[in-house]
């Protein structure tokens, strides 16, 4: 199993290196160069305390929009109430749209969660389909607290 390359991976520079794929077709094979996303070296001033998390508002700058930031389309919502310890959200919102890529259906996610969305879409998801544009994603879920399959006293899920 190959480990997935985290946002900062897809840097320009990482991407330069590529490596020779053979992808067998239905009566040929053909040769193609894929980007080398292998990890980067950890820093050696790696901090051992996480820094503070930037908190993300829903505040809406246009309508229609939310979190902040005019091409995440959505609205907010009521407060999800926690029923088990770290459940809950204080400010959800469901999310429609990030720039051009529709979300179907909605996602009700937190605002921290739309903003890293939007940056995947943006830096991910977009450059890796090239001239072709990505223009809806299948939200197969959002946000559903519960325990694990289901079961009571399992830890959360």
């Amino acid at each position: 199993m190959v480990p997935q390359p985290r946002l900062g991976d897809l840097a320009p520079q990482t991407q330069a290196k590529t490596t020779q794929v053979t992808v067998a077709a239905a009566q040929s094979a053909k040769v193609v160069m894929v980007p080398n996303l292998a990890p980067k070296p950890r820093p050696a001033n790696l901090r051992t305390t996480p820094a503070p998390e930037k908190k993300t508002t829903r505040k809406a700058t246009q309508k229609g929009s939310v979190c902040g930031d005019t091409a995440i389309r959505g609205q907010a919502l009521a407060a999800i109430p926690a029923k088990v310890k770290g459940c809950g959200l204080a400010e959800p919102v469901k999310v429609t749209k990030i720039g051009e890529v529709a979300l179907n259906p909605g996602a009700t996610i937190s605002c921290d969660t739309a903003v890293v969305l939007k940056q995947w879409i943006d830096k991910g998801l977009q450059p890796a389909f090239g001239n072709r544009k990505v223009i809806e994603l299948k939200a197969a879920a959002s946000y559903f607290c519960r325990p694990r399959n289901h079961k009571k006293a399992a830890k959360i899920s």
